[in-house]
């Protein structure tokens, strides 16, 4: 079994590497909203629709006779009734900032998020509540940033203090 300072160490390590991942990411820009004046507005009838993730809340949609797939998260809201109105044939109206695409691990296509969706003339989210929930999002993820901090540098400084009783490490 291993040692209780080598556990700190291994926790402490898995503290930063997410503080690390967190911090990449809001670097890379992902934590950006963009303004409503980025967004470009598309309208089609859907062709394909599809629910993945691990509880199917997020939704996949790509338009007839558009190259592009369109990915609408469950962090924006309204999840069930998306899964509703969004059926093969529905019309479609699409506000997303074409500059801004991810790919998901296993899957060859590439995504621009939807930031405000009407389908059928029925708006199921604006801009301004997608967008709000965003932030609350990133600011929450900020919150867990300095949770992590803290807790890493208590570990650290703890195995410090133990290795330096041990006289492994000179004052």
């Amino acid at each position: 079994m291993k040692s209780n300072s080598s556990l700190k160490l291994y926790f402490g390590l898995f503290c930063c590497l997410t503080l690390l991942g967190i911090f990449t990411k809001q670097w890379m820009g992902e934590g950006d909203i963009p303004n409503l004046d980025e967004l470009h507005q598309i309208e089609g009838k859907i062709e394909t629709v599809w629910a993945s993730g691990k509880y199917g809340n997020t939704i996949r949609i790509k338009l007839e006779n558009d190259p592009r797939y369109f990915v609408y998260g469950s962090i924006s809201g309204e999840i069930g009734l998306v899964k509703r109105l969004a059926l093969v044939g529905s019309t479609a109206k699409l506000n997303f900032r074409p500059s801004n695409t991810h790919t998901p691990i296993f899957d060859d296509n590439t995504y621009h998020t939807i930031y405000q969706l009407t389908i059928d003339e029925k708006l199921v989210r604006a801009y301004s509540q997608i967008a709000r929930k965003y932030r609350e999002n990133a600011s929450g993820s900020g919150r867990f940033a300095i949770i992590l901090a803290i807790l890493a540098f208590s570990i650290f400084r703890s195995i410090v203090k133990e290795t330096r009783t041990r006289g492994r490490i000179p004052s």
